[in-house]
């Protein structure tokens, strides 16, 4: 141990140690003679100023040796500044210098003092007598270090979600879903036959399936921890430093930093299955990583009892859930006001059919569905797979539309042959003239498979130029292109003409 400063004694001889460090100090002493005449002279001299503390104050001139102490101090202050700077350049000799400083003061102190309790001359011994007396106490004030300074902590900043599908018998915080509310922290949902979307943000999602609870347990932009029963399907980007993504499935935890996944917890059982990136699955003691491509199911009894490690998932199946775990989402996103921009649409289809909006595979049955406004196309769809008819629906911001499979939009329709046989010669001219259809087709063109490849669509035209709809109603071609073709013709903008409704076959 190195030798103890001296003010450091001085709080030891003043008992401002704690013990433990107070024994170790005067082990130390005991074997140091340097530190051993250190602190007896401070201890004589903590009893010399008791003693001096307890005697009766003398009257002494303390503006006389107020004097004498500054004049003592700024000379020396003075002098050093006087001195060349490169002397005092590294640190030990600027806490060298310091301490000649503070040595002179303290010296200049002791010697006023001397001086003021004997004055040098008879004139110096009346003035003092006529001073008023002064009381001297014991400075005992203690160096305080200054505080450790810790980073900043971003501020969480409160998230919100809107709900951009609902299938029926979804409640949410107790009562009947309002679909234009806004989801935040502490809501609450549940679902009987229906499912729930919910978007927070631009690449932000999770769906809710049939039969579950979930509870919005924290939704904020530093830690979003959803407390689920049932099944839900979550499509997050990269989480930040310092951000955190958990649900809580019973005892368990599956903590994720921006991923696709789907969660299924029912009473004990846990199935995990990961699409894109990892998460990690943990019961608070054991843990276990599962990447894309990848699934992990356990029992909560098996935790201790099974080498526990996750699977791959075969190839068909995992395409399979890819698509299932597609959600409806808005592809703008405003975060001040996440409604302003959107629209929604009311789906009622016949039945069990399931349902496609603008060619993506929804849901079957009744449901509500939140877009951005425009048109869409909302169809049914083939048990291959395939967009079979629909029709074409125009929605603007804020607004709600209902709309049926089973009946058609009001229309205003010139039946007449020419009018129908203008407008599918002007329509085939300007996809021939884009090229569009050609860009689609050319992956076929590449493998030698374009004969016999055939799509019909049914196209409705009004007399401005716009189509009304635009329906695949026959083709086999793959879903893909399919799609492609449908974007490329519903792209086409006629002239002013005759409204028609027409039939048209392109063969390739």
């Amino acid at each position: 141990m190195k030798h103890i400063p001296a003010h450091r004694l001085a709080d030891l001889v003043a008992g401002n140690w704690n013990s433990h460090s107070a024994a170790k100090a005067r082990e130390h002493i005991k074997n140091c003679s340097h530190c051993l005449g250190a602190m007896k002279r401070i201890e004589v001299g903590r009893q010399a100023m008791g003693e001096i503390a307890s005697a009766d104050s003398p009257e002494l001139g303390w503006d006389h040796i107020a004097t004498r102490i500054y004049w003592s101090t700024s000379s020396e202050r003075r002098a050093s500044e006087r001195e060349e700077p490169s002397a005092w350049r590294f640190g030990g000799r600027k806490i060298l210098r310091n301490g000649f400083v503070a040595a002179g003061a303290c010296c200049a102190l002791v010697v006023a003092a001397y001086m003021g309790l004997y004055p040098s001359s008879a004139d110096e011994a009346e003035q003092l007598a006529a001073s008023p007396a002064v009381q001297v106490e014991a400075d005992t004030s203690k160096g305080v270090s200054e505080p450790m300074l810790e980073p900043a902590k971003p501020v969480a900043e409160n998230l919100q979600g809107v709900i951009t599908f609902a299938g029926a018998e979804v409640v949410m915080n107790g009562a009947a879903l309002d679909f234009d509310s806004l989801v935040r922290q502490g809501s609450r949902f549940s679902t009987g036959e229906g499912e729930l979307v919910v978007q927070f943000g631009l690449h932000n999602s999770f769906r809710l399936a049939p039969q579950s609870t979930l509870w919005l347990q924290s939704f904020d932009s530093q830690s979003v921890v959803l407390d689920v029963v049932g099944r839900i399907d979550i499509d997050i980007e990269k989480r930040g430093a310092g951000q955190e993504f958990v649900v809580v499935a019973g005892e368990q935890r599956v903590v994720v930093h921006g991923t696709a996944f789907r969660v299924d917890f029912r009473e004990t059982r846990l199935d995990v299955s990961c699409t894109r990136g990892k998460v990690v699955v943990s019961d608070g003691q054991e843990q276990v990583n599962v990447p894309a491509g990848q699934r992990f199911g356990i029992i909560d009894s098996e935790w201790q009892d099974v080498a526990l490690r996750a699977l791959p998932i075969r190839a068909d199946r995992l395409a399979l859930l890819d698509a299932e775990m597609a959600m409806p989402t808005l592809a703008v996103w405003n975060p001040g006001n996440p409604l302003e921009s959107s629209s929604v649409l009311q789906v009622k289809s016949a039945g069990e059919q399931e349902v496609a909006l603008d060619g993506i595979a929804l849901a079957s049955g009744d449901f509500l569905v939140r877009t951005s406004s425009g048109r869409h196309q909302i169809a049914r769809v083939n048990s291959d797979g395939s967009v079979a008819d629909g029709n074409w629906y125009d929605v603007e911001a804020g607004q709600q539309v209902s709309t049926s499979l089973a009946m058609s939009l009001p229309k205003a329709v010139d039946k007449s042959r020419r009018a129908r046989a203008i407008r599918k010669r002007e329509l085939k001219q300007a996809i021939n003239a884009r090229g569009k259809v050609s860009r689609c087709l050319a992956p076929l063109e590449k493998q030698g498979l374009m004969a016999g490849a055939y799509v019909d669509f049914e196209i409705g035209m009004n007399s401005d130029g716009t189509q009304r709809y635009l329906n695949i109603v026959g083709s086999n071609l793959s879903p893909v292109i399919q799609r492609c073709l449908r974007t490329a013709v519903s792209a086409e903008t006629l002239a002013v003409g005759g409204s028609a409704e027409f039939s048209l076959h392109l063969a390739f």
